[in-house]
Formats: C-alpha cells, structure tokens, sequence
C-alpha cells in the first residue's frame, strides 16, 4: 500500500482548489457532468481557462518572490478584477494586459468569460459565490461601450461621492466586499487609498465553503512533527485512512482530495526536494495530476488557516503591467490617454483547512485615478558624478546651504 508519510516533515504542501475532470466537460460546483454546448453557452471555454492557469502561475512565481512564509492567493479573483479593467485600455497599455493575462480573445471576449464564470458559479449549491462590481464619480462621464461591458458583466457603475467623501466611498465598497466574503475580508482599501481623485474602483470578491466527501475524524487528530523554514514544531495534525487518487513522481507526492459538491477538489502537493519552495509544482501540475490513480492512502496533513493580504503593485509590474501604475492609456473608460492611472491595485484572501473541509475567502481591488495627465513620460536624470546640492530660500533665491558633492556617504559612515 502506498502512502503518505504519518510524520508530516518537509510537508510545506501547496492546496489548490481545482476544476476536477476538464473544463470541457464538468460545471465547477454542479455535482454532475454537464454537456460541452451548456459550457459554450457559458463562455467559459477552454481556451479562457488556459489563459487563467497560465496567468496564475506568472501571478504566484512573483508572488512568492515578495512573501516569505505562508502565502494565500486567489489567481482568479486577480484575473477576473483586471479583465473588467481591460476594455478600457488602449494601445499599448491594452497589449500589456493581454499579454499578461494570456488572453485568447478580445477584451469583450474576457468580459464574456467573466460572465460564464460567475454565472456557473452561481448556479452552484452555495460551494462558490463569486461576484464583481464596480464605483464610479458621481456625474464622471464614461465611455458608454466601457459603461455597458461593466453592465454586461454584473458591475454596473454605482454611483459614489469620491471627491467630496473619499472615506466614506471607502468604508462602502470595504462593506461590499465584505458582504460577499462570507464577513472575511474586511478593510480591502486601507485608509488613504481611496482619495478626493479616485474615478473608479474595481472589485472581485469569492468565497468558498467545501465539505470533503470522507471528512477527517476528529478523534485521529493528534499533534505531530512538522518542519518549518525555523525548525521543527509540533502541529495539529489530522489523519485519514481511504481509497483516494495519490501518484509519486521523481518530483513530488501529490493526493487528490474531492469535496462533496462535484467539479470542486483540493491537490496536495508534497515536494521531494525538502528544500524546494512548494510553489515552484505549480506550473508542473498537470504532468503530476495526469498520473493519479486511485490507492489506499495513509494521509497525515496539518489543519491550517492563513491569511494574506498584499500590494498588487509590484507583483504585476513584474508581469509586464508597471505602465498601468504610472502613464497608461485607459481612454476607453475616459479622456485622452495618460488623464487615467490605476493608482492601487490590492488583494487579500483567507483559507481554513480542518477534518469537515475548506472555506476560503478572496477579494481584489483596483482603483483608477485622474491627474495622470500631469505626468508624462519622465525625462531621466541620474546623479552618478559629482554634483551641487543647494538649499534655499524659494521665495528670495537665497542660498542657505551650499554643497559640492563629490564621494556620497550616509550618515555615520
């Protein structure tokens, strides 16, 4: 009999909640097969969830880059935030975005993607909610084709007061995302990210709750050894004897855990390298899944709940997508190009894992801003020879200190 180590050492296991069995033939959530007609009908083709994984990893490996020690992500509900911002980009701006997320189509086909997805999802039995929405300036006008793409897709514009109340446009869009989070995610936009120049906001929100289909029995939970970047440490650990689909290949251990609602399961993935980051399987998934078969598995996994909450920023600078932060085009949601710019972009997301099963919680944020007219593209000035620092007295010109630098150094040096 194959199994999966009672001691959980070196676990460091990536969960991932997957579409079981292929996009072209399972409903995510319905419990039953569904016809490849129904998830045409849908829009969420295949060729729209390759775009996802393919952005997912991209996402994670620059992710994982910024954030050491537990890391808790919602790929989808950071592709699905950036496709309603998308039919809004022009130009350049707009082949960055499709770049990075791998797009198959135009943006109206993101948007009808986006649209399959969620309405599938919610025609699930409660496993998954997703929803968007979106916050615009009272009396800002938009381009009608981008109001009616946010309409299309389940975000009609709502009107806010962010000139006059910015906190107050913040805490309702914080209560919305909230609301649809199972009362999860609370303050996605921190005070100050929402200001009197704030346009329009974004925002994606899902939540889980998933039973497993062969819970873990409370009375075989026991602490156990688990290795953590620090050094071993005792942990709850929970214990399941079962037939369930397991592989192991050169590279990892892996079990496939199904929940009770079909087309939903988690992927355990166990690396063979201890000294691996687990992340780094993520893109090697479907060469390892593409091997389960179905064993009697001794599986001893930690119950865990973790959180984490980021700055989107750099993540998707990495990604191809900086100009959006600094001098984008978005003239297809108003103005002429550079009179926008996402000024934040922001992400948090929860998972719990105990013996009955998983809830887990993730919402994005994106905020466009106006004033980016008055920034061009910089002229670059670098000081990398000796040079003159004056300090003085602007309304006189009077010159109160005067330097001539030729070797920098800091203070105390």
């Amino acid at each position: 009999m194959k199994r999966l180590p009672l001691v959980a050492a070196g676990l460091a296991a990536a969960l991932s909640v997957a579409l079981s069995g292929s996009a072209a033939t399972t409903v995510l959530g319905s419990g039953r097969p569904a016809p490849t007609a129904q998830l045409l009908a849908l829009s969420h083709t295949e060729a729209a969830a390759a775009s996802e994984r393919a952005f997912a990893q991209d996402l994670v490996a620059a992710l994982a880059a910024e954030h050491s020690g537990n890391l808790v992500v919602s790929p989808a509900s950071i592709f699905d935030a950036l496709s309603l911002l998308a039919p809004g980009a022009r130009g350049q701006t707009s082949a960055q975005l499709t770049r990075a997320l791998h797009a198959a189509g135009s943006s109206r086909q993101l948007i009808a993607d986006l649209v399959g997805l969620e309405q599938h999802l919610g025609t699930a039995d409660g496993t998954v909610a997703m929803a968007s929405a979106a916050w615009l300036q009272q009396s800002y006008q938009i381009v009608s084709g981008y109001r009616q793409l946010l309409t299309d897709a389940g975000a009609a514009p709502q009107a806010l007061d962010f000139i006059s109340d910015p906190d107050g446009a913040r805490q309702t869009i914080n209560q919305w995302v909230l609301g649809h989070t199972g009362n999860r995610i609370d303050n996605l936009f921190a005070p100050g990210t929402i200001s009197d120049t704030t346009r329009l906001v974004l925002a994606n929100a899902v939540a889980l709750t998933a039973q497993w289909v062969t819970p873990f029995p409370q009375r075989d939970t026991q602490d156990a050894p688990f290795t953590t970047p620090a050094g071993p440490r005792s942990v709850p650990t929970m214990n399941l004897v079962t037939s369930m689909e397991y592989v192991q290949t050169a590279d990892a251990q892996a079990v496939r855990l199904p929940y009770a609602t079909g087309g939903l399961d988690a992927l355990v993935v166990l690396s063979a390298d201890t000294a691996a980051d687990p992340l780094t399987l993520l893109g090697r998934l479907p060469g390892i899944t593409s091997q389960l078969s179905s064993h009697a598995v001794q599986l001893a996994m930690p119950r865990f709940a973790a959180e984490t909450s980021t700055d989107l920023r750099s993540s998707l600078g990495a990604l191809g997508l900086a100009d959006l932060f600094r001098f984008p085009d978005l003239s297809g949601i108003a103005g002429a190009p550079g009179d926008l710019r996402v000024a934040w972009a922001v992400h948090k997301a929860w998972m719990s894992v105990d013996e009955a099963g998983t809830k887990a919680s993730a919402a994005t944020g994106i905020s466009v801003e106006t004033g980016a007219a008055l920034i061009r593209q910089p002229i670059r000035m670098t000081v990398d020879r000796p040079f003159l620092f004056v300090v003085e007295d602007t309304a006189t010109g009077v010159p109160l200190f005067v330097a001539r630098i030729t070797e920098p150094h800091p203070e105390g040096s």
